[in-house]
């Protein structure tokens, strides 16, 4: 067990950083493979580790920025940092929902390199808890809603995981819809290989011009991402 300060990151991922002081306080232990568990104030949270190298050798961890910010981890806040001692399953299927309309429009447009670079930002997922997944530099905020098997309270996520997506109605109003928005959503075409929309062609019997488009809400159809690892690794 280890005593640190939390600092904002701006690495791209979900890992946790740890520096080589607080990797010394948890004994040398190689922590490949392994889950940390944060314990601060505000809750409890688990995270996969990357040793950070640090001229001034302080016990500190580091956090990206936009995670800790869903999270309400305030930068300097103190942590007790351990080695989590329980077994960890892999979830076969996640449910999780966007935080933000405009969450749900970059994983809409950016589906595939999400897709593609999952598993290279976030091992571990808590229910209830945001996964950030940054695509262009963009933060992207789900949050997981439920997992397969039923009420883990930690997971991993893996090569194969399904990553199911289910859009909340917002209200908007169609004066904001740009034409060719609409003109592409009802010429939707079948997505690529990996990812399904349900309801996506216009011959299927499900498909509905009005749930796509209304004056009052517009209603997206559910999306799943089966993320892969472009390295081979589980």
């Amino acid at each position: 067990m280890a005593v640190a300060t939390l600092r904002w990151s701006s690495e791209k991922h979900n890992f946790l950083g740890i520096s080589d002081q607080i990797l010394a306080n948890l004994g040398n232990e190689n922590v490949a493979g392994k889950v940390l568990r944060l314990e601060l104030d505000g809750g409890v949270f688990h995270f996969t580790p990357v040793v950070v190298q640090q001229d001034h050798g302080q016990p500190e961890v580091f956090l990206n920025r936009n995670l800790a910010q869903q999270l309400q981890i305030a930068d300097g806040s103190c942590a007790i940092v351990s080695l989590e001692s329980e077994t960890i399953l892999s979830a076969k299927r996640i449910w999780t929902e966007p935080l933000h309309p405009s969450d749900w429009d970059i994983l809409e447009t950016n589906a595939i390199q999400i897709q593609s670079e999952m598993l290279n930002q976030a091992r571990i997922i808590q229910p209830h808890a945001p996964l950030v997944i940054h695509c262009h530099n963009i933060p992207l905020a789900l949050k997981v809603t439920k997992t397969e098997p039923n009420n883990l309270k930690i997971a991993k996520i893996s090569s194969g995981t399904e990553v199911l997506v289910s859009p909340k109605e917002w209200q908007r109003s169609t004066a904001s819809l740009p034409k060719s928005l609409k003109s592409q959503k009802q010429e939707e075409q079948e997505p690529a290989n990996g990812l399904w929309s349900r309801y996506s062609k216009p011959n299927h019997p499900g498909f509905s011009k009005t749930n796509l488009i209304n004056k009052e809400s517009i209603r997206k159809s559910s999306l799943r991402i089966v993320p892969f690892d472009v390295d081979g690794e589980h």
